[in-house]
């Protein structure tokens, strides 16, 4: 199944490096390498202050959406990493 492109490449201009784990063991019993990606993608930040009666938190989360399928060898995506780089 091929992925859909969720936004026009026009519109990715944020720097972001992935690294999408896999799942299995390779001949040797070791866990599989992730598979990496770096490009651009459309980053969308949100940010949350979380009140605790120890002290605030502030959470923040995101969302990462790629031209098209990064990652085309994996039916799957379980899991994995990535680094956004934001231009000041």
């Amino acid at each position: 199944m091929k992925y859909p492109c969720l936004v026009p490449k026009r519109l990715c201009k944020t720097d972001i490096s992935v690294a999408i784990d896999q799942e299995g063991l390779n001949k040797y019993g070791e866990p599989l390498k992730p598979v990496e990606y770096s490009g651009k993608c459309n980053s969308q930040d949100k940010a949350k202050t979380v009140l605790t009666a120890e002290k605030k938190l502030i959470e923040i989360t995101g969302t990462a959406l790629f031209p098209g399928d990064i990652c085309p060898e994996l039916p799957a995506i379980s899991g994995g990493s990535a680094v956004i780089f934001v231009k000041e």
